[in-house]
């Protein structure tokens, strides 16, 4: 037998609990657990009298059966969740999806890990690079069936409004019509020269007015429409044409720098991976978890050194059909750099202009993924330093090798 006190009031239902003592059914409401006085019950956040079961659900609780399979559950045979995490729950997804909403992201069910197609995300676009920058999961495989077409064509101007706002990138042939793009990301079609307005948008005066003109205080920066106020100059002098292709030259020659650099080290990454597959020795790779032995021995778990993807080009190199050696074996030695702390180097000043007597600063964070620096910093430190770059003289081993299998060194590699 089931039986129970309950008292209504307005959209509020209470339990009798005893001992004069009313709780809210929600148990979420009750602040205090049984403890909670009439202050204490949340009168302010009502319950739905839905919360309450009817006979037909009473009697399926009070005659559940003794194993449950959850394999075959239904929505109807869940109950509804009244504890105090409840509320914990429901803030982190409010906020979660609100985050979603404001930068219009899509379903999270729509990312996979391998698709034909994909979904550029605001971080795509960095003030370092001309070109979308495919670092991390900026650019994400993307389902299909919620795959929205753009219509990406060579030379669209893409612009980020949201999170990293201000900056930008041009597309880059025309290879991009499996692309969609994120709410967060405009599209432009100027009727102007296109490197002439690119070349503005990526000047630091443009992102400084922008990003002064949206509020502050959210954790994900909105520009929404504020970006068309932002005033692009055009000369109206004699030479006017005159200086619009000049500054249009002079950004789209370093768009096609970069588009050679890119393409270079696509190159070099296909010939290394042509000349990897077509010589090598042994049996096909086959994955194994790592044993308590070589995690002794290496002491690491907060790398990547058993992971799938490691472990399959670590047993390529091994069994390279003419060998494979290290740096270290070669004779290069490394040392890192000296500790920025002010503590240990004093006060210190920054800039990003070479100044006479100063330290010319590379950081991990400077050097991209095409092996280039993606900017330079210099530091003006009271303090002498340990200049870490010296240039050392080392062979290179070349990949191509004479009908004896003997290595050629016909090149000398400068490192830093």
């Amino acid at each position: 037998m089931f039986s129970a006190s309950i008292m209504a009031q307005t959209d509020c239902t209470f339990f009798n609990a005893g001992g004069g003592k009313y709780l809210r059914y929600d148990e979420s409401k009750n602040q205090k657990g049984n403890d909670s006085k009439v202050g204490d019950l949340s009168l302010h956040l009502p319950d739905p009298f839905s919360y309450l079961p009817d006979f037909d659900e009473l009697q399926k609780r009070v005659n559940r059966p003794a194993l449950l399979d959850r394999s075959k559950r239904k929505i109807a045979d869940l109950d509804v969740i009244t504890t105090i995490a409840s509320v914990q729950i429901q803030t982190a997804l409010s906020n979660v999806l609100r985050a979603l909403d404001k930068v219009n992201l899509v379903d999270q069910r729509g990312y996979l890990r391998r698709s034909t197609h994909f979904f550029i995300r605001t971080k795509a676009l960095q003030s370092h690079s001309y070109l979308l920058y495919p670092k991390g999961d900026a650019i994400t495989p993307l389902n299909p069936r919620v795959f929205d077409d753009m219509g990406l064509k060579d030379g669209d101007i893409l612009l980020s409004k949201d999170s990293n706002v201000g900056e930008c990138a041009m597309v880059n042939g025309n290879s991009w019509g499996n692309h969609t793009l994120s709410g967060g990301i405009v599209r432009l079609r100027p009727s102007v020269n296109r490197f002439y307005l690119f070349a503005f948008l990526k000047h630091p005066l443009f992102i400084t007015e922008l990003r002064a003109k949206v509020p502050r205080g959210a954790t994900i920066a909105h520009a929404n429409e504020l970006w068309l106020d932002c005033r692009i100059p055009f000369p109206a002098q004699e030479n006017a044409d005159a200086v619009v292709a000049y500054v249009a030259a002079l950004a789209e020659a370093i768009f096609e720098k970069e588009k050679a650099i890119r393409a270079r080290d696509i190159e070099i990454r296909q010939r290394i991976e042509a000349e990897l597959s077509a010589n090598q020795t042994g049996g096909p790779f086959r994955y194994e978890y790592p044993t308590s032995k070589e995690l002794r021995a290496t002491s690491r778990l907060d790398s990547s050194l058993y992971c799938l993807g490691f472990r399959t080009f670590q047993h390529r190199i091994n069994h390279y059909r003419h060998g494979a050696t290290s740096l270290s074996r070669l004779g290069v030695l490394s040392r890192r750099g000296p500790n920025l702390a002010v503590s240990v180097i004093g006060k210190s000043l920054y800039s990003d202009r070479p100044k006479p007597g100063w330290y010319e600063l590379i950081r991990p964070v400077n050097i991209s993924e095409y092996g280039t620096l993606s900017a330079r910093e210099w530091l003006g430190s009271p303090r002498k330093l340990d200049q870490q770059v010296r240039f050392v003289k080392v062979l290179i081993i070349v990949l191509r090798t004479d009908a004896e299998h003997q290595f050629h060194c016909p090149h000398r590699l400068q490192l830093i």
